[in-house]
């Protein structure tokens, strides 16, 4: 439900910002992030983009996201980071 009702359409304004800015870019390109089988949402030439949303069911998450601007976007990316370091720990 994440994905179809906000990631994604951030996805493709972001993606079209940058063509429309006339970058070289593309979405959801496979073989970039090497070992960890993740691709990043957003490629500006040599550069990864990733849109952060989240939608936690944590209680701990809610208290601390009504408290601290920005919480959603850092507690994300620790998701993501804790993923990605046990899959390259395989």
């Amino acid at each position: 439900m994440r994905t179809k009702l906000w990631h994604d359409p951030l996805v493709q304004v972001w993606h079209m910002l940058a063509q429309m800015a006339g970058l070289s870019c593309g979405k959801g390109v496979s073989s970039l992030m090497l070992h960890s089988g993740k691709r990043p949402d957003v490629v500006l030439f040599q550069h990864l983009f990733d849109v952060r949303t989240v939608a936690g069911a944590d209680p701990h998450y809610f208290c601390a996201a009504a408290l601290n601007p920005g919480h959603g976007a850092v507690w994300d990316a620790a998701r993501k980071n804790e993923a990605w370091l046990n899959q390259t720990r395989l």
